[in-house]
């Protein structure tokens, strides 16, 4: 490192990047839960990483009007995302639903920002406070998320000079609801009840298949030369290339996109990896190619580059437009964010990132190490309904 002191501003940058892309790229403990500067450690943010990704279907047999969307549904549900965004934390809902009347499918999101507990404030509850929405006629006031152990969780919604209690059952049982909503609670509130459900129920995936797969590039273990910064096949790299724990964040959107044309993008990726038949699970794939459905399911199944370490299953086979490609990963922070090389399918490099389309104090990392192993992206996507035409509708 010394020697970068006697360089030119460039030579700086190329000589020490080798450096901190191998050495300060991303944490070493990837059980850590992602905290922000405040290092807030109580009981109630703990709960929202266990709330991280999980999928809760509308089950009110009494409307099929459900509080946040204005149209009668036949099938809906929410899945709620949370990461801490530089000095606070951020949940997002993901709502997925078909209207009822043209059995249109859509995805919209809400966000919010978690506030501070203040010390009358009881120790299950969080206060939210809406930041905005993919719904262009939804404005959310604010929201209360209180959780009970082995019970529920219950999020209150303030919208419209008006309120709901959706209580978000974690077992099949209904009689859990009486736990969840007590009729002294509800005041002039509404309720709603949803059960854990999966985010695959309000969407028709196509499932794709490959007989036979083929694993076929090998790795060459060459070193960088004139202090460029390591190739991205350098086996030195490979703990911050396994795939599998890339995806682990639940859902991830289309960021950057090499390809300015792309008539089949993957636009938002979810991981199950409990979910047979593949041997690590599937992927459920929100995509803007598949005009009639425009979502697949797929196996996966992660390998390992000849020269890698087993630990580190690094590459997969992904379907994109009638064929299946081999899909490295050059880099992931193993929690906000992945970086895809598909050299098959027009060389393209992508950027996913756990729900969030900017560039973070968080994921900061993943957006430089794109620009120096991928260079300018010819296409970029603020919302997910500029890559999936359904969640414009």
């Amino acid at each position: 490192m010394l020697r970068c002191l006697y360089l030119g501003a460039r030579s700086l940058l190329i000589c020490c990047l080798a450096f901190f892309v191998v050495t300060t790229a991303a944490p070493t403990d990837t059980n850590v839960g992602v905290q922000p500067r405040h290092q807030a450690a109580d009981n109630s943010i703990e709960v929202l990483d266990q709330f991280h990704g999980k999928t809760f279907a509308f089950s009110d047999t009494r409307s099929k009007k459900p509080y946040l969307v204005s149209s009668e549904v036949s099938c809906f549900t929410i899945q709620m995302l949370h990461s801490a965004e530089e000095k606070e934390h951020k949940v997002m809902l993901w709502l997925h639903y078909t209207t009822l009347s043209d059995k249109l499918t859509h995805v919209d999101t809400i966000s919010f920002v978690v506030k501070p507990e203040s010390e009358t404030t009881p120790e299950n509850k969080l206060r939210f406070v809406f930041e905005g929405s993919s719904i262009n006629d939804l404005t959310v006031k604010e929201a209360e998320f209180i959780h009970r152990p082995n019970s529920c969780y219950r999020l209150k919604i303030f919208k419209d000079g008006g309120c709901a209690f959706l209580a978000l059952l974690t077992s099949s049982d209904n009689s859990g609801s009486d736990n969840c909503l007590q009729s002294n609670e509800l005041g002039t509130c509404t309720s709603e009840i949803y059960h854990a459900s999966e985010s695959k129920k309000c969407l028709e995936y196509t499932l794709v298949t490959e007989e036979h797969q083929s694993k076929d590039t090998e790795t060459s273990a060459l070193r960088p030369i004139n202090n460029n910064p390591r190739l991205e096949t350098d086996p030195a790299l490979q703990q911050y290339q396994d795939f599998k724990k890339g995806l682990l964040f639940s859902s991830l959107v289309l960021v950057y996109s090499s390809l300015q044309r792309d008539d089949f993008r993957l636009c938002m990726i979810t991981y199950r990896p409990n979910k047979p038949p593949g041997l690590d699970g599937n992927l459920y794939i929100l995509t803007s190619g598949l005009e009639s459905k425009r979502a697949m399911v797929q196996n996966f199944n992660p390998y390992t580059l000849s020269g890698y370490n087993e630990t580190y299953r690094t590459a997969a086979r992904i379907y994109r437009n009638g064929e299946f490609y081999e899909t490295k990963v050059i880099f992931t922070d193993k929690k906000q964010c992945i970086i895809l090389r598909t050299e098959g399918y027009q060389n393209l490099c992508e950027l996913f990132t756990g729900g969030r389309y900017t560039n973070g104090i968080l994921n900061s990392i993943c957006f430089f190490i794109y620009a120096v192993y991928c260079k300018e992206p010819g296409a970029r996507f603020t919302s997910l309904d500029e890559c999936w035409p359904p969640a414009s509708k």
